[in-house]
């Protein structure tokens, strides 16, 4: 069954803004919605959900939410706050814990980007988009990738200079990441969800906005964290 709101012809136009909403570099387009697991039957200037995945309903809801119906901070705040909490489990019980410094330097192909131990501390590659195949990464460059954006964003909700890639130092565990996400739990029960941040896109976007893309982003990083683990011990068994 789908939710009512899912299943209702709408205008088009009521599509494309929350697609927004879930993307904050515009999303992609009605003919692309599939990739979130829902799939659209188009009428003229209306359309409506023929089928949609689990996946597909949750991104959805949380679109409809963050959009228009939770109005106050305390909503917003309540729900970025809960899906923050349920990563962070994952993260405490099946992540940071299991990483050591053999393992988070295992290399899973010889085209890859990692870190590198100099005089001033642990210093990451950076991949060169322009030239495919894009390389793997190691466990240690996602660490230190999950430091440095972490890191940077607190940095520019406080209205402070951002940091550039080239300038972080990974420091060369996991407490790192415990540290940020303290401070980020500070600022997100403090921060105005709706104060303008200067961030990653073109505009400023909302502190509320940069807050869900910070619970994407660490989500999306913690499973490719996880499958590099899996895939080293496989490999060893």
């Amino acid at each position: 069954m789908l939710d009512p709101d899912l299943g209702a012809e709408q205008p088009k136009q009521l599509f494309e803004q929350r697609l927004k909403t879930l993307s904050p570099f515009g999303g992609p387009t009605l003919h692309q919605l599939h990739t979130f697991g829902v799939h659209l039957v188009s009428t003229g200037a209306h359309a409506r959900v023929k089928r949609v995945s689990a996946a597909g309903r949750w991104a959805w809801r949380l679109a409809i939410a963050l959009d228009e119906d939770m109005d106050s901070d305390a909503d917003r705040r309540l729900l970025l706050q809960r899906q923050l909490n349920i990563i962070w489990r994952f993260a405490e019980e099946f992540v940071l814990d299991k990483i050591d410094e053999r393992l988070a330097l295992w290399e899973p192909s010889t085209n890859v980007c990692t870190v590198h131990q100099c005089d001033d501390g642990w210093v990451a590659d950076w991949p060169d988009e322009d030239n495919p195949p894009l390389p793997e990464v190691t466990i240690a460059w996602l660490l230190w990738h999950i430091e440095w954006w972490w890191s940077d964003t607190i940095s520019r909700i406080n209205g402070q200079p951002p940091t550039e890639p080239q300038e972080h130092r990974w420091s060369g565990g996991t407490a790192q990441i415990a540290t940020l996400k303290q401070h980020w739990d500070e600022l997100l029960g403090t921060t105005d969800l709706d104060d303008p941040v200067d961030w990653l896109t073109p505009d400023p976007q909302p502190a509320w906005f940069v807050a869900s893309w910070v619970n994407v982003e660490l989500t999306k990083n913690l499973a490719e964290i996880n499958q590099l683990r899996m895939r080293q011990t496989n490999r060893d068994a």
